[in-house]
């Protein structure tokens, strides 16, 4: 039974291989290091940290107009990135301006980041001017990782089977001269314009963010799609955190729902 979205899911450019995943929980850490922080780091990982650092984190603030107008002076930038679309090209550039606008703000301060590491339960502690960043231990992303790696299994068998159901509900509707709709696109409003206005919003608008999937947590919030584009690096190292493996473990429980209702109704009908 074909599913919009189950390939992405079944991606394994970087689940499928040990080594480029060790590679990648070995750079999330560099990228952590105090030193690299403000150089390296993307924002939108950043975002999946603990609450305490995301505070102490100096997010840049990219507006929309700035991100136009760099597209429109440097429309030769895509080139080395092969076909993009309009909407990639635009969240790709959006992440380096953010890169580039929280490194000029704090790069002369990154001479008086302290040396000195200070270790609580499984966190690695990095102060800069009395603010912490931390960063999850090797120990803890592996586990995270192993955890990723259970919940994706379990959310391609829970979305085949409901596609599976989705077909019996939909050929007992039609036997009675009807038709419906399970999955609706469009999710509920959260209007945020009048809020943000020219400012975008840069944590929901990772790489994977107009990706389309066929599954309920779409319904309500499709930015969680940015947890499922699994051929992403920044989006590995958003699941690598404890915010990202509960994200991934949200749209599972939407799937979870969906089964059931699915099943109830085919009972019933």
């Amino acid at each position: 039974m074909e599913v919009a979205g189950l390939n992405l899911l079944e991606e394994d450019f970087y689940v499928g291989s040990s080594d480029k995943l060790v590679f990648t929980m070995k750079e999330f850490k560099a990228e952590m290091d105090p030193i690299n922080l403000y150089k390296m780091a993307d924002p939108l990982v950043v975002s999946k940290l603990d609450i305490r650092s995301v505070m102490n984190y100096n997010f840049p603030r990219i507006n929309l107009s700035e991100v136009r107008k760099s597209l429109d002076a440097g429309k030769n930038l895509a080139s080395p990135f092969g076909n993009e679309s309009d909407n990639e090209r635009i969240v790709r550039r959006m992440i380096e301006l953010a890169k580039n606008s929280a490194a000029r703000q704090l790069l002369e301060k990154s001479d008086k980041i302290q040396d000195k590491l200070n270790y609580d339960d499984d966190f690695e502690h990095i102060k800069e001017n009395d603010k912490t960043v931390r960063s999850p231990s090797m120990m803890r992303i592996a586990c995270n990782l192993l955890e990723v790696l259970r919940l994706r299994e379990e959310l391609i068998v829970r979305a085949s089977e409901c596609a599976i159901l989705e077909k019996i509900y939909q050929k007992q509707y039609e036997v009675v001269g009807k038709s419906l709709k399970v999955n609706y696109s469009d999710q509920i409003n959260f209007n945020t314009q009048p809020i943000w206005k020219d400012q975008i919003n840069i944590v929901d608008s990772n790489h994977g963010r107009n990706k389309v999937f066929d599954l309920p947590f779409m319904e309500y919030d499709n930015t969680l799609a940015v947890n499922l584009d699994l051929r992403s690096e920044s989006c590995i190292k958003a699941l690598m955190t404890d915010l990202g493996v509960e994200e991934l473990r949200g749209i599972l429980h939407y799937q979870i729902m969906q089964q059931h209702l699915l099943t109830t109704a085919v009972y019933l009908n």
